[in-house]
Formats: structure tokens, sequence, C-alpha cells
């Protein structure tokens, strides 16, 4: 036969102490008979003790290696990616901007900063994101030119764990055509 014990919370007290993994359990049952249970985790040969430990979760962080904006910034310079009104465009950014410590699998979305305020990509019918190829996509409308004064967007790519996310935020300005080289003329 077993005794049974219920524990009343305001009886109960614990400390751990971790140079010597000694748990020491101080507690009054329900007819006030103090108990006193010692755990030594390094000498554990009673088969009704289970020691448990666990870590907390190290959200993923932006890899310093992989600044999207860096990215970004260089794919303009090249011409790889421009910004016009009513023009496609197309934006990528590499995994490994991204870093988990414990490696657990990154999941992606992006949202619109609208004047200092987070909306919903998903607000927006000019742009979408493709969270597998990590891939931004979208035609800039005549109409977002003719409201917005400043010409620039911003998004933010968040990156997420399943436990805790973090985020990269990229700014782009856009025009209502494409940028002009200056063409040498021939003076005749």
């Amino acid at each position: 036969a077993s005794l049974r014990y219920a524990l009343k919370p305001e009886y109960a007290s614990e400390t751990l102490d971790p140079s010597t993994v000694l748990l020491s359990l101080k507690m009054q049952d329900y007819i006030n008979v103090d108990l006193a249970i010692n755990v030594d985790a390094n000498n554990i040969s009673d088969p009704h003790f289970l020691l448990s430990t666990f870590t907390l979760n190290s959200g993923p962080t932006a890899n310093t290696q992989f600044i999207i904006q860096d990215q970004l910034d260089e794919d303009l310079a090249s011409g790889k990616v421009n910004f016009v009104v009513q023009k496609a465009f197309v934006i990528d950014f590499d995994k490994s901007s991204f870093i988990d410590p414990e490696n657990d699998p990154l999941s992606f979305s992006v949202d619109w900063i609208d004047n200092g305020i987070t909306k919903s990509l998903g607000e927006l019918s000019w742009i979408t994101f493709e969270s597998e190829s990590r891939t931004i996509a979208g035609v800039i409308p005549e109409e977002l030119a003719r409201t917005d004064t400043e010409n620039v967007v911003t998004l933010r790519i968040n990156a997420s764990d399943g436990y805790s996310t973090t985020f990269q935020d990229i700014t782009f300005r856009y025009f209502n055509r494409p940028p002009s080289v200056p063409s040498q003329i021939d003076n005749y």
C-alpha cells in the first residue's frame, strides 16, 4: 500500500543548490506533519525520483554577415532590381540572413511599416511574399505614388523558430520612371 499526501501550496517550499545539485523540499501534508525530501542528483538510486533539466529557447537573431538591407543595396547598385511605378520587382534574401542558436527551423513572414505602424502585408494588393523561396514580389501602383509624398517603402522581414521572433527592416525608394543615366553628347 502506498500513502498519498495532499500538499497545501502555502506549506511547500523548495531550494536548489546548483553546486551540489541537491534538491531539498520541505512541506507539510494535509494533517500538518512535517515532511522533508532530499534528492542528490549525483546519487539517485531510487527509481521513484526523476530529475529533469531544460534550457530556455534562444530565439533567432539577424546574421551580421547577411544583412538584408545590404543585400538589397547591392542588388540596386548592380541594376538587378529597380523600383519603378507600374514595373514588376522581385526581392529575395538569403536564408542565412537569420540564425538560430539551436538550429531550429525558421519560418519567415513580411509586414509593411506604414508611418511607423506595422501592418500585415496581406492588406496590400500590390505585393506578395513567398516564404519557401524568401521572395517578395510586386508592382508599385500609381495610386501609391500619388498619395505617398516620400516615395519610400519599408518592409519588416520576420524570422520565427516557433517560440520567438526577430526581424530586419528594409527600406527602398521608388521612382515614377526609371533612373536615367546621363548620356554624353558629342560636340560637332
